[in-house]
């Protein structure tokens, strides 16, 4: 057997660490380090002086010329001969970033410089050394200065003295003062280079400029512009026309709309407009952005801006706009149809495609008429051979569609979608179909949002050509595009059409699109599309079921043939059928799938849907559990014995699963069942059940315990609470038997919920007797028992519908005397460990009583609010450790519920030390006690500051304090 290598192949000549030199990181060799070693100063070696020679003499490259060299680097060009009159020099400037600070210490957080230059706080760049300009307008260009950058030298030069001369005149730096500075600067420079960067630095700033301002100077500030773009409209610099074109563009969505039916007003638009069909992308890409933002974030455009108090009092949605569509809205549109040309159509497509682009963002902004203008010409050039510009419509329509703009109307919509139908592509073209079908489905996702009738009667065309054409077709793109599209139809369309007040408008309409879907299981075979069927099928039950079951019966019905364990589809078949049994009638979905042959016995191929029933059974009869379910229960019951007796292991087994899983439909039920009435059909069997068979006790206390906390009217109440008296004493019973293992201890617990819950509803005759028994049979029970222990918590349930007289005889007998120990009475246990029990239960009874809001319960805490205060904080000493929990409850609930308490209350001063010294208590920290405690008593007196304080410094010597706790409770916080 031939041996593996265990070390990858080296290439030869690599090199190895030597031993014991793993951790070296220098490189021996470093032919970068070097070449940039030699190339740093390269730029700057006419000013250093000669390299240091071999005796080892320093070297003589100071500081200095390396700041000389900086400066020059930035201001060698224009400070030849001095630069320009008054202004520094190579050394000035050398001189000042010598005394410049980069340091973040503890001063200023931002830069300084000792020659008094301003700081722009916030960036610690070159740049913000050579300009005192603290507007964050500019920020882009002093935090991302360029040395290398002639335009950002000048248009830092600019801004520099633009911000001198403001602070010389007293100004505040604001962007109005920039713009007027700015444009005085671009009217008045003749020099190309310092127009550039006095546009560039407009279009930084000129976004923050103030409306009222731009409207003021808006005549002399556009012609300056559309001089500018006049004049490098033809020039290869288009960063410069795009920043004009920018700046026009804010200037023109700060004007009133009265400003837009001035001629002059729309020979500057004009100007932007002639850009959108540029041959150079960033251009055109700049012009179309500056047209959409026009039309769509002009000031009268947007909502209409509300101070906060308004939003606060109003507490409204966000203002629509007053004005709908742009007054320019038409000339584009103008312009862009008369782009479409036959001969552009022929011969210049490139240009339609630029049209098409402009049209995508900027056609929901047009109005009604020109919208209507605008799609006929789309439509019309639709016909073309050119793949790109059908493509390129559909862009369009889609937008339009998913804009939900306000300016298409309903009826033109319609129009559209049934026009759109003519330009279906052919089927082997699968992009143009998933084109096609994402613009169809926006049109009736519109149509649905705006006029839901309209949007109906188009639904069914469109549904029956994705079911019955793009489902069969062998492209699989096609198959999950006519799915999505679908599935988004039955979200936003069919569901609204389904809803209780809606329903029957569109009953028609929408029975036929589930027939158009429900049709393909049986007019063609599963195949590579099922899955897809399968999901949007689940969709149409969990949708449209509750109102529509007869329509999707036959395809429930079909589902039920298909099912096989072994199939692909198993999981999605499953899903399918569950959404269906959650949303039909369960009696329509068992007639389509039967459980049962037709000769009455159980059918074993069809018992996979036991567990769907279950899940998703909701809004059920209870007669149909009655009817259909417990006489297949009880036949599998007989079965089970059967094969039990003849030692037929295997089938008893099957046999008994079953009838535990029928069974275990019962709480689904018992769901928000629709016949509470028929209630009385199964009380008599779930009572015989409940005794002579525990292994099914398990759902029937689950059943009742969905039921009865559901019962909304007093009729369905007192019909289920009529039978508490043949109920409750089996509840009794279960609760009371000694379990024998953790599945038995787990119905019990259950048992005790449903008696919780069963006593709510319970009649109050029932009540006084079940009390008067339970209390009897608790007399005869030794303390410390586990019968006795669960007798009190029955005892303890049935007290909280007790009067007050029979309250305050139970806190005589079985609270007081346990709190206070006394081992004299016979209620009370004679060892320690069962005293320690009985007081906790104890606490917890009284805790019960103190939180009800029964009558009984209120009564008694009225009168006897004072005792037990004195109980309680007489037994402080008395207590034992891992009470602590129930006992803080009821102090708190005893505070709690009476607002007239005062701060020096010997409760209050009592409860907080008690409180902070069990901070550490398991049992209080799981429930959060002592914080609760604490905050509650801090909110109620306005103290929660102090209160805190407090309990952080005690909590550090809580535990300390632990043992004498007793000290602890007879002093003050």
């Amino acid at each position: 057997m031939g041996k593996f290598r265990s070390k990858l192949k080296k290439k030869p000549g690599n090199k190895r660490w030597a031993r014991g030199h793993a951790s070296t990181s220098n490189p021996e060799t470093n032919k970068h380090r070097a070449k940039a070693k030699s190339r740093f100063f390269q730029a700057n070696l006419s000013l250093a002086p000669p390299a240091a020679d071999e005796s080892g003499s320093a070297s003589r490259l100071t500081l200095e010329a390396v700041l000389k060299h900086d400066a020059i680097q930035s201001y060698g060009k224009k400070g030849g001969d001095g630069g320009k009159e008054g202004g520094p020099t190579v050394n000035d400037i050398a001189a000042s970033m010598k005394s410049f600070s980069m340091n973040d210490g503890d001063g200023d957080d931002g830069m300084t410089g000792s020659g008094g230059l301003g700081t722009f706080k916030t960036f610690q760049t070159f740049a913000s050394n050579w300009s005192a300009c603290s507007n964050m307008s500019f920020k882009k260009l002093l935090n991302n200065f360029r040395a290398d950058s002639q335009l950002q030298k000048d248009m830092l030069a600019i801004l520099a003295a633009l911000t001198e001369v403001i602070k010389e005149n007293g100004g505040s730096q604001s962007s109005t003062e920039y713009f007027l500075g700015l444009m005085e600067t671009i009217e008045a420079t003749k020099e190309e280079s310092d127009t550039v960067a006095a546009v560039s630095l407009l279009s930084m700033g000129i976004k923050s400029v103030p409306e009222a301002v731009l409207r003021k100077k808006f005549s002399e500030t556009a012609q300056t512009l559309l001089g500018l773009l006049e004049r490098y409209a033809e020039s290869d610099n288009q960063n410069m026309v795009r920043s004009i074109v920018g700046c026009l563009s804010v200037v023109l969505r700060a004007q009133e709309y009265s400003q837009w039916k001035l001629s002059s007003t729309l020979k500057f638009f004009d100007g932007i407009l002639s850009f959108v069909i540029h041959t150079k992308p960033k251009i055109r890409k700049a012009a179309q952005h500056a047209v959409v933002a026009i039309i769509h974030g002009s000031c009268f455009m947007l909502p209409p801006k509300m101070g906060d108090e308004e939003k606060m009092d109003d507490g409204e949605q966000q203002a629509k706009p007053g004005v709908k569509c742009h007054p320019v809205g038409g000339r584009v549109a103008r312009f862009c149809v008369g782009q479409f040309k036959p001969e552009n159509i022929g011969n210049n497509q490139t240009l339609v495609l630029h049209t098409l682009g402009l049209l995508h963002n900027a056609l929901p902004g047009f109005s009604k008429d020109d919208i209507k203008l605008v799609a006929e010409s789309l439509l019309s050039i639709m016909t073309a051979t050119n793949v790109l510009i059908r493509t390129n419509c559909f862009q369009t329509f889609h937008s339009l569609f998913s804009s939900k703009t306000e300016n298409l109307t309903p009826t033109l919509a319609g129009k559209l979608i049934a026009a759109l139908y003519d330009y279906r592509p052919d089927r082997s073209d699968s992009k143009q179909i998933i084109a096609w079908l994402t613009v169809l489905k926006e049109g009736h996702l519109f149509l649905a949002k705006s006029n839901l009738t309209m949007c109906s009667s188009a639904l069914p065309r469109f549904v029956d050509v994705c079911t019955r054409d793009f489902w069969s077709s062998d492209r699989m793109e096609v198959v999950s595009s006519a799915s999505n599209s679908l599935k988004d139809i039955l979200y936003e369309c069919v569901q609204a059409c389904c809803e209780d007040d809606e329903v029957e408008k569109h009953r028609v309409p929408i029975e036929r699109i589930l027939t158009a879907i429900t049709d393909v299981l049986s007019s063609a075979p599963f195949g590579h599309a099922s899955n897809q069927v399968l999901i949007i099928l689940a969709i149409a039950f969990d949708i449209a079921g509750k109102h529509f079951g007869p329509t999707l019966a036959p395809a429930l019905k079909t589902l039920g043939n298909r099912y096989d364990p072994q199939s692909s589809s198993r999981i999605q078949i499953e899903h399918a059928v569950l959404q269906a049994v959650g949303s039909m009638d369960t009696g329509l979905v068992l007639q389509c799938i039967p459980l049962a042959e037709e000769s009455g016995k159980i059918d074993l191929e069809k018992t996979w849907m036991l567990p769907l029933l279950r899940e998703g059974l909701n809004a059920s009869r209870l007669e149909i559990f009655n009817s259909v379910i417990l006489k297949l229960a009880y036949q599998c019951y007989v079965l089970w014995n059967k094969f039990k007796e003849t030692d037929n292991k295997q089938q008893a087994h099957v046999f008994e699963l079953l009838c535990c899983q029928l069974w275990g439909l019962f709480p689904g039920f018992c769901r928000r069942p629709q016949d509470i009435q028929n209630f009385k059909l199964i009380a008599k069997t779930l009572g015989t059940v409940l005794n002579e068979n525990p292994d099914l006790r398990s759902p029937i206390l689950d059943g009742l315990k969905e039921l009865i906390p559901h019962l909304e009217s007093d009729a369905d109440k007192a019909e289920v609470g009529k039978y508490a008296k043949n109920f409750l004493p089996r509840l009794f019973n279960i609760y009371t038997t000694k379990p024998k293992g953790s599945y038995e201890n787990e119905v019990r617990q259950a048992a005790f919920d449903v008696i919780k819950t069963y006593l709510a509803i319970t009649p109050a005759p029932i009540l006084d007797e079940l009390h008067k028994v339970a209390l009897d049979q608790l007399t005869t029970k030794a303390p410390g028992t586990f019968i006795y222990d669960m007798l009190f918590d029955v005892v303890e349930q049935l007290s909280l519908y007790q009067s007050a007289e029979k309250l305050d005889d139970i806190y005589q007998r079985y609270i007081t005397v346990i709190l206070k120990r006394d081992k004299s009475q016979e209620t009370v246990a004679k060892t320690n460990a069962n005293v320690r029990r009985q007081m906790k239960k104890a606490f917890k009874l009284l805790r019960e009583i103190l939180a009800s809001d029964h009558p009984g319960c209120v009564e008694f805490r009225n009168t006897r609010r004072g005792n037990v205060e004195k109980l309680l904080l007489g037994t402080l000493h008395s207590t034992f450790d891992g009470i602590q929990a129930p006992r803080l409850a009821c102090l708190k609930l005893l505070i709690e519920k009476n607002p007239e308490i005062k701060t020096n209350n010997k409760l209050v001063t009592r409860t907080i030390p008690e409180a902070i010294a069990s901070y550490n208590v398991e049992a209080v920290k799981q429930e959060n006690l002592s914080n609760d405690l604490v905050e509650m008593i801090g909110t109620m007196f306005n103290i929660v500051q102090g209160i805190k304080g407090t309990l952080k410094s005690t909590i550090v010597i809580g535990n300390q304090y632990k043992k004498n706790i007793t000290k602890c409770g007879g002093t003050s916080l």
